[in-house]
């Protein structure tokens, strides 16, 4: 996890997704991304303006005139005197099955679950990415080059049958 200092932004320990939902189609994605804003209207909202929704399936409405936004332990989130919002937090027996749709959000057909009791919102830091560039282009290295060696080895024996073919009549005259 990443600090940034923004108050707006969420970071998610443990398993779970956001539910957000695309206010042209109606569409719900899931997403582990949680760098929020507020949108005109006073809605919670992704970067890219999606409404992030809360444990009931409906946007989450914040008046900022109230005071900052604050992540309570119980993954709810409050403003001033306004009373607190549980955050659209879900999970998946099998997180494997979501499809990926692009920009950090996910689509699936399987039910929805709780997330677990350990699950945390951490506010002020975002998730970074759990992969190590260096060592998966290293690793795609490695594999392009044994890709490389066998195709070597399958010419060589291709040529090598090749050239047998061709004496082969001449040893039988």
């Amino acid at each position: 996890m990443q600090e940034t200092g923004n108050p707006m932004d969420l970071a998610i320990h443990g398993d779970g997704f956001f539910k957000v939902e695309d206010p042209n189609t109606g569409n719900i994605f899931y997403t582990r991304n949680g760098r929020f804003k507020m949108d005109p209207d006073g809605q919670l909202a992704t970067s890219r303006g999606d409404l992030v929704l809360g444990a009931d399936g409906q946007p989450i409405v914040v008046d900022p005139a109230l005071g900052a936004l604050v992540v309570n332990d119980d993954r709810t989130l409050s403003v001033g005197d306004q009373p607190p919002v549980a955050l659209g937090l879900v999970g998946f027996g099998n997180p494997q099955q979501l499809r990926y749709a692009g920009g950090g959000y996910f689509t699936t057909n399987i039910a929805e679950q709780d997330v677990a009791d350990g699950t945390q919102l951490v506010q002020g830091m975002l998730e970074q990415s759990n992969v190590n560039p260096v060592i998966e282009l290293t690793a795609m290295i490695e594999t392009s080059r044994a890709y490389q060696a066998s195709q070597k080895m399958i010419d060589f024996d291709h040529d090598l049958q090749r050239k047998m073919a061709e004496r082969l009549p001449a040893l039988r005259a």
